[in-house]
């Protein structure tokens, strides 16, 4: 049998006080191992210029730093296949960081924790180099590819700018501009998108369209006016996969020409079947094809993807959301269109990118700042796919509980409104308590919204101590215009009470059912937030 060629690889020795940097990964059915930081050499590139290329995506070392050596070489059987002719040839660097290049004590790396040497499982560090008392162990944020985007006169963009992070969420109704944005960051990333034509200047604009992204390291730009000139640098921009929702069933990617993305385009497009009743739908494939890039290891690419969630089950839709978390935390950056709740996470509200279009300001972006951490987490308590909905409404209808759901569609309904159509949603909160939280949620989101809730007392009568305190809190959170408080609470007012809890949705059926005949103080709330959603 022919020797397969070896994976040529380079590591880095980076020394500092007589410390020395390893960087922790962990696998499945591995475990924990460390590593000096490097990785393979890809082709046409030199030894050097790899290491370099590594040190900056691994542990955010841009410095093109001095190096000695190789100052070993090891020669290994390669663990990526099962063949004993393949080799893995590692070369080792030798790099001495000064402590003036270092700031005041420490490394100037991404944020590190010390792990003496002892305490390390799987230790991969080469035999014949010295392992010192204590080494650095490197687990820092990765730093996305794409820091800022900037849209002007594009389509609907006249002008929109943001920061997208590791993941970005775009939500908005349909028609609002989310394929705008991600066609537009394709169009500047990719050198196989069409250029931008004449249809593709916003209307009311000088006729230019600017495209612009800051990265790690520099900016990109595409600068036009159809149909005369077109300026770009597209230099250092990182490979990017669009997968449109057009194409979901078919070859699933855009054309791809970045560096090794057309080898990564392949291993996602769907295997051909052997017969095309055989094949699996384009939600499936999608769910694959992520499996396949996560396995690779693909690292720094980005991804933009339409619609993530379609002809996908609600638990796929789960497991999806999970590929495409595993994903950016191995460096790669994912941009996706959603109408799906699955995909949103209130606990990471400044993932979401809330999209909007009037036609004053064409497609416009918001992104919403995140909850302090103890709210988050209370937050990501209460949420569940139900509640997540609120980033898809128009405007929210916030209630106390069970009763008040069941009941204010059918007062919709009394009313001649019909609340799907106006896109608002009816969200109980889990009690009176939790109201000021959705409400510093819709606050910080833009969402428009009215609060129900009970005064807990007749008129004339002070509710106890515990019931003003949660009054109050709620007023100051959401105002006194955008709250209707019921007197003495929804049961006496609405008229559904029943001795049974489940006799109250059969007794407001029958209450508001075929009539108009709807309390002051409910038809109030309704007329508020379909005034809100309209808005």
């Amino acid at each position: 049998m022919m020797p397969l060629e070896p994976r040529i690889r380079v590591s880095a020795v980076l020394r500092w006080r007589d410390q020395i940097l390893l960087c922790r990964h962990e696998k499945a059915g591995r475990g924990e191992y460390w590593l000096l930081p490097g990785g393979g050499v890809n082709a046409g590139e030199s030894l050097v210029a790899a290491l370099h290329r590594e040190l900056s995506e691994e542990v955010g070392i841009e410095d093109r730093l001095p190096v000695e050596g190789p100052v070993a070489i090891v020669d290994s059987p390669c663990a990526a296949t099962a063949s004993s002719s393949a080799r893995s040839w590692t070369g080792s660097f030798c790099i001495r960081r000064s402590s003036g290049s270092c700031g005041g004590g420490s490394p100037a790396i991404p944020p590190c924790t010390w792990a003496r040497s002892g305490h390390r499982s799987g230790d991969a560090t080469p035999r014949h180099v010295a392992t010192p008392r204590h080494a650095i162990a490197c687990k820092g944020p990765l730093v996305p590819p794409l820091k800022r985007i900037s849209i002007q006169g594009y389509r609907a963009a006249r002008e929109l700018e943001f920061e997208p992070g590791s993941v970005c969420a775009l939500v908005g109704e349909a028609s609002s501009g989310k394929s705008t944005v991600l066609t537009a960051i394709w169009t500047l990333l990719e050198a196989a998108a069409p250029p931008p034509t004449i249809e593709d200047v916003s209307h009311g604009t000088t006729g230019r369209i600017h495209l612009e992204a800051e990265l790690k390291r520099g900016s990109i730009f595409l600068d036009a006016r159809p149909p005369d000139t077109l300026n770009l640098n597209r230099a250092g921009a990182p490979p990017v996969l669009f997968l449109p929702a057009n194409l979901r069933s078919q070859t699933m990617v855009a054309p791809a020409t970045g560096a090794g993305a057309a080898d990564v385009a392949e291993l996602l497009r769907p295997p051909l079947a052997d017969h095309h009743w055989a094949a699996a739908d384009g939600g499936l494939q999608l769910v694959m094809g992520m499996e396949r890039l996560l396995a690779s290891s693909l690292r720094r690419f980005v991804l933009l993807i339409e619609e993530p969630e379609l002809y996908l089950s609600p638990h796929a839709q789960r497991h999806l959301y999970r590929v495409l978390r595993g994903l950016t935390d191995k460096g790669n950056q994912i941009l996706y269109s959603t109408h799906a709740p699955v995909f949103l996470s209130v606990a990471r509200l400044d993932e979401l990118a809330l999209v909007r279009h009037t036609a004053d300001e064409g497609t416009t972006l918001f992104q919403p700042e995140p909850l302090e951490e103890a709210e988050s987490f209370r937050a990501l308590s209460e949420f569940d796919t139900d509640r997540a909905e609120l980033f898809l409404a128009r405007a929210a209808l916030l209630v106390e509980g069970r009763t008040e759901k069941l009941t204010f569609p059918l007062v919709f309904d009394a009313l001649g409104i019909e609340a799907d159509k106006e896109g608002v949603l009816v969200l109980e909160c889990g009690g009176k308590g939790n109201i000021p939280l959705f409400a510093r949620i819709c606050n910080a989101c833009g969402i428009p919204y009215v609060v129900v809730h009970d005064r807990d007392a007749p008129e004339g009568r002070r509710p106890v101590e515990s019931e003003r305190v949660v009054n109050r809190q709620i007023r100051e959170v959401a105002g006194r215009r955008r709250t209707v408080v019921l007197v003495p609470d929804f049961e006496a007012v609405s008229g559904v009470n029943a001795r049974g809890r489940s006799r109250k949705p059969q007794k407001a059926w029958r209450r508001y059912s075929g009539n108009g005949e709807v309390p002051a103080s409910l038809r109030q709330a309704v007329e508020k937030v379909r005034q809100a959603a309209r808005s």
